[in-house]
Parts: C-alpha cells; structure tokens; sequence
C-alpha cells in the first residue's frame, strides 16, 4: 500500500490543522442553506416520513445527507463546520496516498492544498455537506481506481449517489481499458445498485420523488449559459440531460483514454459549462479537480491549474461586473477542457506521463515502463482494422472507438506539442 514521504505527511499534517482550525477558530457564522436541509430531515422522521421528497421537490440532497446533517444539527454548531471540514482532510488523504503525489514538492502540495481549503470552506459558509462528501468520494474513488481497487472505488460512488445524485456522472471512472464492455459497465451497475438500494423506499412510498431529479434551476446573471442566452428564468430540463449525457461521456473517454486522474477536472468544467448555476461551492469541486491535476499530471514547481482555476472563477464579491465574471468562468472552464485534452494527447504523443502508469490498471500492480496502458492491447500483429472480428476481440474494438477521437483531437492539438 503506497504510503506518504515525510515531506508530503509534514504537508498534510499541516493542512489537517488548517482545516480545524478553519472549522473552529474561524468558523462561518452563516451556514446558507443548512436551515432548510435540517427542516428537511424534520419532515422526513417527521409527518412527511418516505414522501419527504415528493413534498419538497427542489432537495436535491439523497438520504445518507439529510440524515448526516439533521443528525449533526443535533450536535452544537461547531458540529457542521468540523464535518466539512473531515471531509477535506479526507479528500487530501487519498490523494496524497496517490502514486504521483509522493513525487511532488512539498510546495505544490501544499500551496495547492492551501487554496483548495480556502475553496472548501464555502461548503461550510453555504451549508452543503452533501457537496463536500461527494467530491471526498469521488477523490476517493480516484485513487481507488488507481491502485487497481475497481470495487472498493464502485462502493464509495455508490454511497456518494445516496449523497447526492448527480454523482452519477463519474460512474464512469470504474471502467477499465482492457475490459470488454460488457465487464466495463458492470462496477458502475454495481455503484446504482448501492444507490438504488437507499433511494428504494423513497421511490416505493411515492412516485413524486422523481421530482427531485429534475429541480428548477434559476440561471445566474453570471452563468455562462445566461452568457450566451440573455435569459433569466429557469434552466430547461432538456438542457439538464444533455449536460448531464456530456458529462458522463467526457468522463467515460479521460477514463478510457488511461488519465482517470483528470475525470474530475473534465466532468465538472463540463458541467459549469453548461449550468445556470454558479454557487461558489460549485467551484471548490473544478478547483479540487485541478489539484488533481497538477498533482498527478503535471510537472511545473508551481499548482499552476489550481492557481488559475481560483483566480478566473472569482466570487461577486471580488468582480462585480457579472458579465465579466461570466466570460471568466467561459475562459475557465474551456481552459481545464482543453488541458485535459492536451494531457491525454500529450501522453499519447510521448508514450506516457507521470500518471499514465498509475492510472490505468492499478497503482502499484501497474507496469512501471513509461507505456501507455492502451498500447499493450496492440500485441498482435497488423492494423486493427484488418483482423477478424474474433481476433480483434473486446478489447481492441474498445481500443479503436477510443482511437476514432484521437486523429481529431491530434490535428487540434498537434500544435501545442514540442518538435
């Protein structure tokens, strides 16, 4: 089991006292939107009881968080704050555990952990914790998956779907390259399979807690989608499946492409992209998605991604101007595509980065040559496209739909690529 270097545990010790120390010294004095999720947990052991999301459509919140929070309303309130901030210390425990974090500078570990804590509070200041212990199961499951650990990865996205639903767009990081796609889709069945167990009694009591699938979203005046549009009323539920069918697509293809690494990044740029949404706390998650990044993925001395993700998504109270916080949020989210775009091309033109080992089949089992985890699926000989069907087997028709986005992506990124 990968353990951390002194340097990254002197790190991380300090960011864990940070972090209590964010929850209790500096405690927020505002919880946003707590108030309504303890109600919420009221009804719900309540007179509501199972209907509790057919009575109150717009929480969006699954079981395991209104329980979680109504039962630490109940413990004092430093009880919250302490919460959000364990997960936090969570998140930075399973990613310094990680392959590439304990080849990193304390500096990069720390100054970028410094500003994803900065970030991190405003789950606590808007009373979120469902948010926070989504992203802390996500990178949970990240690092799971790279230490070749499928199932333990499935179980935490399951639970995170019971925390709160639009976790389901990262069910693809537990798709392995080299499966058949038959073996792909059956972890992620798995994860449904735990959230379905925990929303069942909700869904039995009463068919209108699928309205909670579908709240209304009213689209921010700095949105990029209010950018684009000039509307100010509600999000069309349409526009809510595409961004969520994109986001799952945009993680599936980083995942089959070996940099399960960059899945967080990629899929929530995808969804504030598209979202008329822009709570800060939407932001802690892209900027614990650059971390990510930089990392595992990155080489510079400086978390250049997570220092850029902060500064182009700032909060109303830093620019006023909401047109300009818009086009900055534009420029933020196509920035973290395309890098991701540019690290998977990267890697391929190159025959692996400092992640691809770790990322595809798992951590420590996983082949320490420098090679890209998809390259071995190319053993036999001849061009794929001229094998029989039953030589080329699941795998390498994997491989090749996987391959159909690179001879674009390629001619788009080729440029930035050094001779």
């Amino acid at each position: 089991m990968p353990s951390v270097r002194p340097p990254a545990f002197a790190v991380l010790v300090g960011l864990v006292l940070a972090a209590a120390v964010s929850a209790t010294v500096f405690a927020p004095s505002h919880t946003g939107d707590l108030a309504f999720f303890v109600d919420a947990y009221r009804g719900m052991v309540g007179d509501e009881g199972l209907r509790v999301y057919a009575e109150r459509p717009n929480i969006q919140s699954g079981p395991i968080a209104l329980l979680s929070i109504g039962l630490l309303a109940d413990l004092g309130d430093h009880a919250f704050p302490l919460a959000v901030a364990a997960m936090f210390v969570v998140s930075m425990v399973a990613l310094f555990r990680m392959d590439g974090a304990r080849d990193r500078s304390p500096l990069v570990l720390g100054l970028g952990g410094l500003i994803a804590l900065a970030w991190w509070r405003t789950f606590a200041f808007q009373g979120h914790l469902d948010d926070a212990a989504t992203i802390a199961l996500a990178v949970m499951a990240v690092a799971a998956v790279q230490r070749g650990r499928h199932a333990s990865a499935a179980v935490a996205l399951g639970v995170a779907l019971a925390v709160k639903p639009w976790a389901v767009f990262l069910l693809p990081v537990l798709m392995r390259p080299s499966d058949s796609w038959r073996r792909r889709v059956a972890l992620p069945c798995l994860s449904l399979a735990i959230g379905a167990v925990t929303w069942a009694p909700f869904l039995l009591a009463s068919s209108g807690t699928v309205g909670g699938a579908k709240p209304s979203v009213w689209v921010a005046p700095d949105s990029v989608y209010r950018l684009f549009t000039g509307t100010s009323s509600t999000m069309p539920v349409t526009l809510r499946l595409v961004q969520l069918a994109l986001c799952i697509v945009a993680v599936g293809w980083v995942t089959l492409r070996g940099h399960v690494t960059c899945a967080l990044l990629l899929g929530v740029s995808v969804r504030l992209l598209l979202d008329g949404g822009t709570w800060p706390y939407y932001t802690a998650g892209l900027i614990v998605g650059a971390l990510l990044w930089d990392v595992l993925e990155s080489e510079y001395r400086l978390p250049w991604a997570t220092i850029a993700a902060s500064a182009l998504l700032p909060k109303p109270t830093w620019i006023e101007p909401a047109e300009v916080r818009s086009l900055m949020r534009l420029v933020a989210c196509l920035g973290a595509i395309a890098l991701v775009l540019w690290t998977v091309h990267r890697d391929g033109h190159r025959g692996g980065g400092r992640a691809a080992s770790g990322s595809v089949e798992g951590g420590d089992r996983a082949d320490r040559t420098g090679q890209d985890g998809l390259v071995e699926l190319d053993a036999e000989p001849g061009p794929v496209g001229q094998l029989e069907p039953a030589a080329v087997g699941p795998q390498r028709r994997g491989q090749r739909v996987v391959a159909a986005f690179d001879a674009p992506l390629g001619r788009i990124l080729g440029p930035l690529h050094p001779q």
